[in-house]
């Protein structure tokens, strides 16, 4: 018999760290908590799975509006990621980290590039930021991007940003909404915003669906504006390449859409991904097999079992 239970409290997570009673056959299917995720590493590290999943958080500039590429390239440099992994409940370097392009490790095809030349992924720079916009004479840019006054960790998140953003000379303007409205908002292409936030995950670990969600025009991929595509980018030039690599051998596209990716990050910059999420999944001392499925980002069912004992 199995029992699932939608919300865990900590009392539960103190049971697991000490692998006790019915701790002892218990599997979260949810990351743990940074502060969790210490004292797991410290205590039962062994009784951790962690793996990468199919899933990069990204930040979408609506390009319709900000249509300066070195504003978008600003906001790529300005972003505060640590600060925002640590303000969300994230833990640097385990269940997030750094992203150099928008396909998550893991994912067929993919290729390392720089799609800010100089810039470290998951590193900071206002100084080169504010430059930038200076260069584009767009110090002070508005950015209006929405926040949850019900989530706690949204709204750290929120201040996170403001902070970042002032200091590159951004004008930050947090757009105040809820959790139950967040989703239609973010997916109204008329929302008063020029910012959007997300977490997109492949259905399948080809660069051919990640290029083809990200990056198509609606009338090319139907679903794409209401999936990955957005930040709204939209050009006939990639929509023509786009439908060329679909149309090559299987075995070419993966590698075709990687070279594709890397030049619509590298002369667009449309999306900005602020880091790849990786799953960390405390389980007891009875549950055996436990792995993550690079597929799913969730762990390996077929492969688990329970100790008696």
């Amino acid at each position: 018999m199995f029992d699932f239970r939608t919300s865990i409290d900590t009392r539960l997570t103190k049971s697991l760290v000490a692998d006790r009673g019915t701790a002892r056959t218990t599997l979260l299917m949810s990351n743990l908590s940074r502060r969790n995720y210490g004292l797991f590493k410290a205590r039962a590290a062994d009784r951790l799975a962690t793996g990468p999943t199919p899933c990069t958080d990204l930040w979408y500039p609506d390009n319709r509006k900000i249509t300066a590429v070195n504003v978008r390239r600003a906001l790529g440099l300005a972003y505060p990621y640590k600060a925002v992994w640590r303000a969300g409940g994230s833990t640097d370097g385990f269940t997030r980290i750094p992203a150099w392009g928008p396909t998550p490790p893991g994912t067929l095809g993919r290729t390392l590039y720089q799609p800010l030349p100089g810039h470290v992924p998951g590193a900071t720079d206002p100084t080169r930021a504010k430059a930038l916009l200076k260069r584009a004479d767009a110090l002070n840019y508005t950015i209006t991007f929405p926040y949850e006054t019900d989530v706690p960790t949204s709204r750290a998140v929120k201040d996170q940003i403001v902070i970042a953003l002032k200091r590159a000379g951004f004008n930050p303007q947090p757009y105040a909404t809820t959790s139950r409205s967040y989703a239609a908002l973010i997916t109204n292409p008329s929302a008063p915003i020029n910012v959007r936030s997300g977490t997109w995950c492949s259905d399948w670990p080809t660069s051919s669906l990640w290029v083809t969600q990200l990056f198509a025009s609606p009338h090319v991929q139907p679903l794409a504006s209401r999936n990955g595509n957005l930040e709204h980018f939209s050009t006939s030039a990639v929509d023509s390449r786009i439908l060329a690599n679909l149309l090559l051998p299987i075995h070419q596209q993966p590698a075709a859409s990687a070279a594709l990716e890397a030049h619509i990050m590298r002369t667009s910059l449309p999306v900005i991904p602020t880091g790849y999420v990786v799953a960390a999944l405390a389980h007891g001392g009875g549950v055996q097999g436990a792995s993550i499925d690079t597929v799913r980002g969730e762990p390996t069912f077929e492969n688990l079992w329970v100790r008696a004992g």
